[in-house]
């Protein structure tokens, strides 16, 4: 009889535990509603800029960044490059070339150095980060293909890196950096890269 009697109190506490598991959020959902923008992504929305944005890819593959990696010998000149043309979702060509030249005395070892592109914002992410050139390396870009419209008459932007310890993106010089709204294309000539971060373009 015991046995019995306790039968139905099982059953309430299972359903009772049902009832809050049906009360949560789906694992799925949960992890959609927690994304967040990247820090740096938020940093510049808190600093009203604008980071010029990629056409989204058509290709389906997960890894749409841009990488290239080479080894460079500390007492020589090196260089990294990318030359990446895709079709965006709207089938434009887009294309991005962009080249570090690493000076020779510049490094104090030899060392892998890593260029990657992002695959949303034009900005491009340097490593290992930390790195540091005892004369800045030289970033040159030149990207066709882009919506500028949110730019609206401008001729110019800005190279800017992201300075994880303050939380802000702090401006880097550059020979110039223009844009062409009507064709859609972005040149940096020049940017003085003085330390490996993430670096961006803006308004």
């Amino acid at each position: 009889m015991k046995n019995l009697a306790t039968i139905p109190l099982l059953l309430i506490l299972f359903f009772s535990g049902c009832q809050k598991d049906n009360s949560l959020v789906p694992p799925e959902q949960k992890d959609s509603n927690s994304m967040q923008k990247p820090a740096w992504v938020q940093a510049a929305e808190n600093q009203g800029l604008t980071l010029i944005a990629l056409p989204k890819n058509s290709s389906t593959s997960l890894d749409k960044k841009s990488t290239v990696t080479s080894y460079i010998k500390h007492d020589e000149f090196g260089r990294l490059s990318i030359n990446s043309p895709y079709n965006s979702t709207t089938n434009n060509p887009v294309s991005v070339e962009a080249s570090l030249s690493v000076l020779a005395n510049s490094l104090s070892q030899n060392s892998s150095l890593t260029m990657s592109f992002d695959d949303e914002y034009l900005s491009i992410e340097f490593g290992p980060s930390g790195t540091t050139f005892a004369t800045s390396a030289l970033l040159n870009v030149k990207v066709t293909g882009l919506n500028l419209s949110a730019l609206g008459n401008q001729t110019t932007a800005h190279l800017n890196y992201f300075d994880e310890s303050k939380n802000e993106w702090t401006a880097i010089n550059a020979d110039e950096v223009t844009v062409d709204v009507k064709s859609g294309t972005l040149i940096c000539k020049n940017g003085r890269i003085p330390h490996f971060s993430r670096y961006g373009f803006t308004n």
